[in-house]
């Protein structure tokens, strides 16, 4: 199955929709939402690593 496929195949089991970002405002908008959700990611991930590290000590 290609990406596209898979992506469409998520995205209408999840009952999402795309919506494009026409203007800079909008662009910059959902870069920085994206940069926050990695900012998240990141520091779960760290917490999970530090947490598993203690554990093995």
């Amino acid at each position: 199955m290609a990406r596209k496929d898979i992506v469409m195949a998520t995205q209408e089991e999840l009952g999402a929709r795309f919506i494009h970002a026409l203007s800079p405002q909008a662009k910059g908008r959902i870069e920085r939402l994206f940069r926050t959700f990695l900012i998240v990611v990141d520091t779960k991930l760290n917490l999970l690593c530090n947490l598993s590290q203690d554990k093995l000590k």
